[in-house]
């Protein structure tokens, strides 16, 4: 039975369903490069129940000489199995407009989170802190 539902979850982790947190401001501590942008983060499916999301931060950083924004936190496998996760940040301007996207996965593309396991994540994206208004943190596990 449970076989049969995570293979159920695998196939809709595309699907937007579920529970969506809304955090609003920086929470950089101190250090000067924290930056005041909402953060949404969503789950995939019932993602929730297997996935825990905390400490996310937003840094105004340098990608590629341009200025930049970078986002890092940690995601916990609360499963009974292994899981690769990964983060998928969908970044808009105040109008609604996607600015660009980009993704991480904790332990890397290839290597699982083991149950009950959490790793650190950071991905960066090439936008002004100043033109981004929000962004999303879509969760997905298989």
């Amino acid at each position: 039975m449970y076989m049969n539902r995570r293979t159920a979850i695998k196939g809709l982790a595309t699907a937007m369903v579920g529970t969506t947190l809304s955090l609003a401001g920086c929470s950089s501590s101190g250090g000067g490069g924290g930056v005041d942008i909402e953060q949404n983060i969503e789950y995939a499916a019932e993602q929730d129940e297997y996935v825990e999301v905390t400490d996310v931060t937003e840094e105004a950083t340098q990608v590629n000489g341009s200025e930049g924004v970078a986002v890092s936190g940690t995601a916990k496998n609360t499963s009974d199995d292994t899981a690769f996760i990964e983060l998928v940040m969908t970044f808009v301007d105040p109008e609604g407009t996607t600015l660009g996207e980009t993704s991480a996965f904790p332990k890397g593309s290839t290597s699982p989170n083991e149950p009950g396991e959490a790793a650190e994540f950071e991905a960066a994206i090439a936008e002004s802190p100043g033109d981004i208004a929000e962004y999303t943190i879509e969760v997905r596990a298989t």
